[in-house]
């Protein structure tokens, strides 16, 4: 934890518990990204299973308070069961 930043402890101890897959999905971007938020926002990695659901990806530029975004990205069948494996790998429930 000590190599977390302090303004994202809470966040990644919610990730950690598996019940929020949107805090989960920001850890793991955050994490990638080496905790700078702005980065995660500039992120180009389209290989990344993660990329369609990342902060601010939404086309329309629609996001929320936290820079989520706002629109549910559509999923392909093959994305959504990495969503599922990733989810259930941090300990969360369906």
């Amino acid at each position: 934890m000590r190599d977390i930043p302090q303004k994202y402890q809470q966040l990644y101890n919610r990730a950690m518990r598996g019940n929020s897959r949107k805090a989960a999905m920001r850890a793991f971007c955050l994490i990638c990204c080496g905790w700078q938020s702005e980065e995660v926002n500039l992120c180009t990695d389209t290989g990344c299973p993660l990329y369609p659901y990342r902060p601010a990806s939404d086309v329309s530029g629609s996001t929320d308070e936290r820079g989520f975004s706002c629109a549910e990205p559509k999923k392909s069948a093959e994305t959504a069961n990495i969503t599922n494996d990733l989810f259930s790998m941090a300990g969360g429930r369906r």
